[in-house]
């Protein structure tokens, strides 16, 4: 009578379960023996001798082993992107610390002043080459108000040339 109530208190699934060989669980699961008793000594199958396996029970334990890797597997990718996502991170944020490296060196120009500092430059050639004509006619007399006309028109074409990007 003891030893009925003992197998009353086991699992309905292991209290029905078939011994197979390794063999045969090896063709239920898709493996070779081989394959099978190295899932024995990891522990995703359940031996009860040398050899002999719990059908039932192998298989549930091995598609347990096999969703637990599954889920590793789905977390590695998304833990990919997520590396994918602090790489690129950490190279913007050594890029922007390059950069602040660089200014402080002095490496670096303030774009607003460079283009101030060209603005300059240009305007001051602009009122340069529109005082030519001037220049011209008073250190040339020969030439008629025509003629330095005819000079301050050529100066200022090509000006406006200049000015709407057509440099050459």
């Amino acid at each position: 009578m003891r030893a009925k109530a003992k197998k009353a208190s086991e699992p309905a699934e292991i209290q029905a379960d078939v011994v197979v060989t390794a063999a045969e669980l090896g063709a239920l699961i898709g493996v070779i023996s081989r394959k099978v008793r190295f899932l024995r000594d990891e522990g995703h199958v359940v031996p009860v001798g040398r050899g002999r396996f719990l059908r039932d029970a192998s298989v549930k334990r091995y598609c347990d082993h096999l969703r637990a890797v599954a889920a590793r597997h789905a977390e590695g990718a998304a833990g990919a992107s997520l590396t994918a996502e602090r790489t690129r991170l950490a190279r913007e944020q050594a890029n922007v610390a390059e950069l602040k490296r660089a200014a402080l060196a002095g490496a670096l120009l303030d774009a607003t002043a460079v283009e101030r500092e060209w603005s300059d430059i240009l305007r001051k050639v602009r009122a340069g080459m529109l005082s030519v004509p001037s220049r011209c006619g008073a250190l040339l007399p020969h030439l008629s108000q025509a003629d330095v006309g005819v000079i301050d028109a050529q100066i200022r074409e090509r000006l406006s040339e200049l000015g709407d990007g057509d440099l050459f």
